[in-house]
């Protein structure tokens, strides 16, 4: 159902909402969020694995084509835009969200540039970054006082 702007509880969650996502970028050192009149935002899910990082967002109906990913410093930017529904005539019920969304993540940890590789399937974007080889988990071994030290090998 499309909001109506007009409603002051309404521009007052807006106000609070904005005010909350500058509050939290400013505590967790990441840069201001974007403004976002006229735009939505794919939920969006960030894990670590062995390897790297996986970012994996919600992108239904959304064109690969129209999809841009760019790194750079530690940040993760993804933008588009998505034009489903109805965009002309008499409108009845509207839930989905239309238009431009930009993403901009501050990542968990240094990455390599390099193996950054992104795929669109079921609706899902999954952006992989691999991690840089210090990042990686190493196992030592342990010798006993007659041999020599350990080594320190990938996981």
């Amino acid at each position: 159902m499309k909001r109506d702007e007009h409603d002051p509880f309404e521009r007052a969650f807006a106000a609070l909402s904005t005010v909350d996502k500058w509050m939290s970028s400013f505590f967790e050192g990441q840069p201001p969020p974007e403004p976002t009149e006229g735009h939505w935002h794919p939920p969006t899910d960030i894990y670590e694995t062995p390897d790297g990082i996986v970012v994996c967002m919600e992108v239904a109906g959304v064109e690969p084509s129209s999809i841009e990913v760019n790194f750079k410093q530690g940040h993760l930017t993804v933008s588009g835009y998505r034009f489903v529904g109805c965009q002309s005539g008499r409108c009845h019920q509207v839930e989905i969200e239309n238009g431009r969304f930009f993403r901009h993540l501050a990542l968990p940890m240094e990455v390599e540039e390099e193996g950054l590789r992104a795929k669109s399937q079921h609706g899902l974007l999954e952006i992989f970054l691999p991690k840089r080889k210090e990042a990686k988990p190493r196992k030592v071994s342990i010798s006993d006082e007659s041999e020599e030290p350990g080594e320190a090998t990938e996981v």
